[in-house]
């Protein structure tokens, strides 16, 4: 088992998708998406933009299913995150009719600047459980080793994970979020942002983002 951690530097409820049934994360972080498996975990760390705290977990989860984009809009139960019917739809590629490649759905997260590196990452991740966060709390305790250094943020790591070591950080996760309670549902159009600031194409990802 592997444990991706990076670093969020928006969190508009689009990349990941918290909408029901189930958080997903189909476009950035391309890389994780290509090379991580079912049963792999998944950890954002806030990026300055989120919170000031650079240790506070926004989100987390396991991959449960991993699809490819023809099978994530072609499933039933993922309809509602397509631009059709959500504002913070990240399902915005269609397989084409013709068999070759895919069509971007216009939507408010990502351009057309943004199709190939979100197609490079290949695959959708489908996580479940998920723990998700607000504000600078809770802040991953140093003893766990995950934490990203503060000199090297823009990229993910890759940890891997015994089983006693999934547990410990499985029942932190699961702690916390009782503390929390319930993270009301993401709330209006903000864009991603690895999107561009220009008409129709979203925010412009700026190169200290991740900070």
């Amino acid at each position: 088992m592997n444990l991706y951690c990076y670093v969020i530097a928006s969190d508009a409820g689009i990349a990941p998708n918290y909408d029901p049934p189930f958080t997903t994360l189909a476009i950035c972080k391309p890389r994780i998406r290509r090379g991580a498996r079912v049963g792999d975990v998944i950890l954002a760390f806030t990026g300055c933009k989120v919170s000031r705290e650079p240790h506070a977990v926004r989100w987390a989860g396991v991959i449960a299913e991993k699809q490819t984009f023809a099978e994530y809009w072609n499933d039933r139960r993922f309809a509602g995150k397509k631009p059709s019917a959500s504002d913070r739809s990240d399902n915005i590629y269609a397989p084409r009719v013709d068999g070759r490649g895919f069509e971007r759905i216009e939507n408010l997260a990502h351009g057309p600047k943004s199709k190939k590196r979100d197609l490079s990452g290949e695959f959708v991740l489908v996580l479940d459980p998920c723990w998700r966060f607000m504000g600078s709390r809770p802040i991953l305790p140093v003893g766990f080793g995950y934490r990203m250094p503060l000199t090297a943020r823009r990229n993910h790591q890759r940890h891997q994970l015994t089983v006693d070591a999934w547990q410990r950080l499985k029942s932190w996760l699961t702690t916390r979020q009782r503390e929390v309670g319930r993270i009301p549902a993401a709330s209006g159009t903000d864009r991603c942002a690895s999107s561009v600031s220009r008409p129709m194409e979203g925010r412009a990802r700026k190169r200290g983002a991740s900070c």
